[in-house]
Order: C-alpha cells, then sequence, then structure tokens
C-alpha cells in the first residue's frame, strides 16, 4: 500500500502543481483526494500494529473489522485525517521550500539540500500535527481501554519528543532526496532520447 501511495502521491503532486499557476503552488486542496484513498489502508495498519492485536492477517482484519463495525470504521477518522492534512501539507512543502530558498536558491541538484530541507519539512509538520494525529489513532483502532484512559494533557503534551516527528524526519528526507534524484536524472536524459528520435 504505500509504494502506491507514494507513486500516487508525487505523480499527482507534479502534474497538479503544473496544472495550477504560482500563486496556487501551495493550495492544498489537491492533496485531499491522495489522503483520503490512504485512510483505509491507515486503520487496517494502525489496528494491525496494536499490542496484543487480535487480528492474525490483513484479510482477517478486514473481513473482521467490515462485519463486525461495518464499513464505516474504515472512514470513521476521516474529518481528523483531513484536518490533519491540510497544516500538515502546507506546513510541509512551504518548509520544503523556504530551506531550498535558503540552501539551495538556483534550484540545482545538491542532495545535501534536498536531503536537509526533507527531514526539516517532516519534522515541522509532523510536530505541528501530532495532537490531531493521536485523535485520528485513537479512532482508528477504537480501542476502550485507550478511548477511556485518554487525558488531553497526557496525549498532547511533548510534540517535538514524539516518535511521529522522528519517524517524518528520516522518511521525508529520503523521500525528497529520491524524488529530486529522479527529476534531475530523467531532465538530463531528455535530450539525449531527442538525439536519438524518441
Amino acid at each position: 500500500g504505500c509504494v502506491v501511495f507514494v507513486k500516487i502521491y508525487f505523480f499527482n503532486n507534479d502534474v497538479l502543481l503544473s496544472f495550477f499557476n504560482e500563486s496556487d503552488k501551495y493550495s492544498e486542496c489537491y492533496h485531499f483526494h491522495i489522503k483520503s484513498f490512504s485512510l483505509s489502508l491507515s486503520v487496517v495498519k494502525q489496528r494491525m500494529q496494536m499490542y496484543n492485536s487480535p487480528y492474525r492477517s490483513l484479510y482477517d482484519c478486514v473481513l473482521t473489522v467490515s462485519r463486525k463495525e461495518g464499513l464505516a470504521a474504515f472512514y470513521r477518522s476521516y474529518s481528523t485525517q483531513l484536518t490533519m492534512n491540510i497544516p500538515f501539507q502546507a506546513v510541509h512543502f512551504i518548509t520544503y521550500e523556504f530551506m531550498q530558498e535558503h540552501f539551495n536558491p538556483q534550484r540545482q541538484y545538491r542532495p545535501e539540500t534536498h536531503i536537509l530541507s526533507g527531514a526539516a519539512a517532516g519534522a515541522v509538520s509532523a510536530a505541528i500535527t501530532t495532537p490531531l494525529d493521536v485523535c485520528k489513532t485513537l479512532l482508528n483502532t477504537q480501542e476502550n481501554m485507550v478511548l477511556s484512559s485518554a487525558h488531553v494533557s497526557g496525549h498532547l503534551s511533548g510534540m517535538v519528543n514524539a516518535a511521529r516527528v522522528i519517524y517524518q524526519m528520516p522518511s521525508t528526507a529520503i523521500a525528497w532526496s529520491v524524488y529530486e534524484f529522479f527529476k534531475y536524472f530523467l531532465t538530463q536524459q531528455e535530450p539525449h532520447i531527442q538525439e536519438i528520435g524518441y
């Protein structure tokens, strides 16, 4: 599910950014359809990752949840997910572009700047949206014990120290550096392809 999601995400990012004019570059409306696609995968993933998960396999999880809770269970946190993605994606792309303007204003292929900018973008956007991610996880897992013991102060404190921030930094650094590498590589190949007549 993750590989498919990443391919769709970056393909749509390029196509839609070229469609919108520069003033709409940071508009996040076009990211909604991508994130909503991954929501049902997120429910299954989180339920299978729970401590003492009752599900034996992906198929068992999908079947059991749909039978006991209905298909709506896969989209219970939909509004929270969309609410979280607005600030996450806005901060993510703005931070990446800001870092690129600062460290790589000529927009050359420089892997160290893509890694640094990607890590910063992931860390800042994850830190800002951690409280909403906690809400999304609680809605997705629907664990009675967790829901009944949810103390707001305990779940929302320590945003910067959250595992989500630590996860997002290398994840977005790798994603942006790989994306920028292939963008560079493919643009370098265009003149050669045109020369041989393809």
